[in-house]
């Protein structure tokens, strides 16, 4: 999952990985982007919706838009 997230669009910086033991013993691994000084403070990716939204981009949706 990682080699498939984009950099951050604003600074550019990669997400780092982290991965904890919650409640159960079961293991949760999300990917947080650093602090760095960026206008993204807080970003944290757990599942597969996460990882759509942070891939998304405004010029990918402006493509497909004029693409019809």
């Amino acid at each position: 999952m990682e080699n498939e997230l984009k950099p951050c669009p604003f600074c550019g910086a990669n997400l780092e990985k982290r991965e904890r033991t919650v409640q159960g013993g079961r293991k949760e691994v999300a990917f947080i982007h650093p602090e760095n000084g960026c206008i993204i403070l807080k970003w944290k990716i757990v599942d597969a919706l996460d990882k759509q939204k942070w891939n998304r981009r405004a010029n990918d949706e402006r493509r497909a838009d004029t693409a019809l």
